[in-house]
């Protein structure tokens, strides 16, 4: 929810301001480091997690929030362990930044408004390809048949938590002012703002 806020804010204040330049990385932080890779129904999950009347309390809540901003919330779809769209994120860290931050919305829009699971294969061949992490599939599978970039993965995760980070997103402006994610797209700008002059 917040991370399209952001994306709208940072769209606004592009087209006022032609000429900023953001730069944009994303924090690799696992808010169930050890759940499967195996689809599981979110439902299912949640309720073993926070048991049912908490994860009624928060469903309702998450659809809320989400049409309040225009968006239809999948609660109805699958969900999985997000390391390996983490490892895809850490290596576009390495590669090419800039590729980074938009896909990481479209892994969040597949999971939260699609009801993908983070670790469909299909899912993160088709958006590494599509964003051009990589020229093709069979380059995805290569670098996700391997363990390369789950150390690192698990290390950010840690120091994020280390560093006082418990939930996402979570935004840290010039190094220096940490932002939680209930932010407004008019309180993003403003934050430019801020830190442009």
């Amino acid at each position: 929810m917040s991370s399209h806020k952001l994306a709208l804010a940072i769209q606004q204040f592009k087209a006022e301001n032609p000429s900023t330049q953001f730069q944009i990385r994303v924090q690799l932080y696992l808010l169930d480091p050890d759940v499967s890779a195996e689809p599981i129904l979110v439902a299912k999950n949640s309720t073993a997690r926070f048991r049912v009347e908490r994860w009624e309390s928060l469903k309702k809540f998450e659809t809320e929030k989400f049409a309040a901003i225009g968006l239809k919330a999948n609660n109805e779809g699958y969900t999985s362990s997000t390391v390996p769209a983490h490892r895809l994120l850490a290596y576009a860290n390495t590669t090419n930044v800039d590729v980074q931050w938009p896909l990481a919305l479209d892994l969040m829009k597949a999971h939260h408004l699609d009801g993908r699971y983070p670790a469909d294969p299909t899912l993160l061949f088709n958006l590494a390809v599509k964003h051009k992490v990589f020229t093709d599939e069979k380059e995805v599978k290569e670098l996700l048949s391997t363990k390369q970039y789950v150390a690192e993965v698990r290390q950010a995760s840690q120091e994020a938590k280390s560093g006082g980070i418990k939930s996402v997103p979570f935004y840290r402006f010039q190094g220096v002012h940490d932002s939680p994610n209930s932010k407004t797209a008019d309180e993003f700008i403003e934050l430019f703002k801020q830190y442009s002059s």
